[in-house]
């Protein structure tokens, strides 16, 4: 199940985020999507702090049933992150800096992890920022963008042949919410036919986080 846990955390937060020329859908106006992400980058680049449920549902060919997990995730801009799982068990990770520390129910203790002097572990942080900050101009390189749905809006980002992920991962769409401030889910389909859904509840944008929250071992 940890791995499960893990798993999920690094599909969430690893996947690069990126934008290409827009796709027109014939049943629908032309819509630039260039202008769909600079509208979102300037509304997500007010986020300062996030701290939010989430229910991820994960459908793997392993299991007969999906496996749900329930949680929390706090996030200070520009590099502090902490991921809470409290269904099926306990588990946490923390990205500080540079540092990431994690505990889990199953030993109730805390460590470092070895990958946090990685150069990978430093383009996570990369990545986590980018995402939740909005920076979507910043990322024009290894993904196709289509416009699923305009309201909700609903965007599709499919790597392209040059991308190596493209092994690992199909597609990921994103549901924005209905005031563009925050997302309101995503779900990864990957080549191997699993797939996994975050709906994010309970937002709360640019609240101060309490000292005691960041603590990684549960009180």
């Amino acid at each position: 199940m940890k791995r499960i846990l893990i798993f999920g955390l690094c599909f969430l937060f690893v996947v690069e985020v990126y934008s290409a020329e827009p796709i027109v859908d014939v049943n629908k106006p032309a819509v630039d999507a260039n202008d769909i992400l600079m509208e979102l980058e300037k509304s997500f680049s007010k986020i300062k702090t996030v701290q939010t449920d989430f229910v991820q549902t994960k459908k793997l060919k392993l299991f007969k049933h999906p496996v749900t997990i329930k949680g929390h995730i706090l996030l200070q801009v520009p590099d502090s992150l902490l991921w809470r799982v409290y269904e099926p068990v306990q588990y946490a990770l923390m990205l500080k800096g540079k540092k990431a520390v994690e505990w889990d129910q199953e030993t109730g203790k805390t460590k470092d992890l070895l990958f946090a002097n990685s150069q990978v572990f430093e383009q996570i942080l990369v990545q986590i920022k980018s995402w939740f900050s909005g920076e979507f101009s910043e990322l024009k390189k290894n993904y196709n963008l289509r416009i699923l749905n305009q309201n909700p809006l609903t965007l599709s980002f499919a790597p392209k042949e040059t991308n190596q992920i493209k092994h690992a991962i199909k597609e990921l769409r994103v549901v924005i919410r209905t005031d563009r401030r925050y997302i309101e889910s995503m779900t990864i389909l990957e080549v191997n036919g699993d797939t996994t859904t975050t709906l994010f509840e309970k937002v709360l944008l640019n609240q101060d986080i309490p000292t005691i929250k960041w603590d990684v071992s549960p009180k």
